[in-house]
């Protein structure tokens, strides 16, 4: 019973020291708390949107594109797999960068980049024949390091 109590006592402490600590700093009001976290909360919904949107695009468009250009199935595989190279390389980084400079700085990055290479991706497709087709994987690659580091993003906001 009496360690019951010393625990009680513990807490009430903690309870203290927390409530002294807090004391002193100026919090906004509940209203522009919650204002602030929609906000953010449908910035990141319509960014998350438009994310896999630019992930799922090229799944749709790759039929015909193979049948304008000419791919075989090893190049509709290659065109669609080097996007998930940039996506996988840029996790660990992503995490690293967030932590230092924060999601918000990166995470604006993150959306410029892949909307660049979302946008030179008809203009690279149109080249791909023969060895140009690198310029291609390289736009897709571009595109996968902008999203790669999105969830990341999220976790620090």
């Amino acid at each position: 019973m009496s360690a019951q109590n010393d625990d009680d006592v513990i807490v009430e402490e903690q309870i203290s020291d927390t409530t002294k600590l807090l004391s002193g700093l100026e919090m906004p009001p509940v209203e522009q708390q919650s204002r602030r976290r929609l906000i953010v909360s449908l910035f990141l919904f319509v960014s998350n949107l438009i994310c896999y949107a630019d992930r799922t695009n090229m799944s749709v468009c790759i039929i015909p594109m193979a049948l304008d250009f000419n791919w075989d199935e090893m190049t509709q595989a290659s065109v669609l797999s080097s996007f998930f190279w940039g996506y996988m390389s840029t996790q660990l980084v992503s995490g690293l960068l967030c932590k230092r400079y924060g999601g918000k700085n990166i995470l604006l990055a993150g959306v410029l980049i892949w909307s660049v290479f979302t946008l030179l991706t008809p203009v690279a497709a149109a080249w791909a024949s023969g060895r140009w087709l690198l310029v291609l994987y390289a736009v897709r690659v571009g595109m996968g390091l902008g999203e790669g580091s999105f969830i990341c993003h999220v976790i620090t906001l």
